[in-house]
């Protein structure tokens, strides 16, 4: 008998990318720093390694504003985040792929972190 596993998330949750940050966060955490404080660093260098990554792939050259929040946009949805373009400058992230994680923290509801980036918009505004 050969047995299969299966599974179906809308919206899609990448589970394996937030073992992989927190593993680097555990890793990497220094003597006496709050657990909470590597885990941002790590999630910050894997951010900017996908963004490196991307821009690489792309190589968009000079971005105006609204081409800049394009770009975005498609790369975040791709990971998960359900944006939204609100205005031309604003970029809303709708879903976050960690939050049933997060929410199953305990006291998760009584305190802002974490924080779903559900409710997160990105403003860009012009240079000058």
């Amino acid at each position: 008998m050969i047995q299969s596993l299966a599974s179906l998330s809308i919206p899609p949750r990448q589970h394996d990318l937030l073992a992989d940050i927190l593993l680097d966060a555990v890793l990497d955490e220094s003597d006496g720093e709050i657990a909470r404080n590597a885990a941002l660093r790590a999630a910050r260098r894997h951010g900017e390694t996908l963004g490196a990554t991307e821009r690489d792939q792309l190589r968009p050259g000079r971005l105006g504003t609204e081409r800049a929040l394009t770009l975005t946009s498609a790369i975040v949805e791709r990971h998960g985040f359900e944006p939204d373009r609100e205005t031309p400058t604003c970029l809303r992230l709708r879903n976050c792929p960690f939050h049933p994680l997060a929410m199953n923290r305990p006291g998760a509801g009584d305190v802002p972190f974490p924080r779903s980036v559900a409710s997160h918009r990105l403003h860009v505004y012009p240079p000058g």
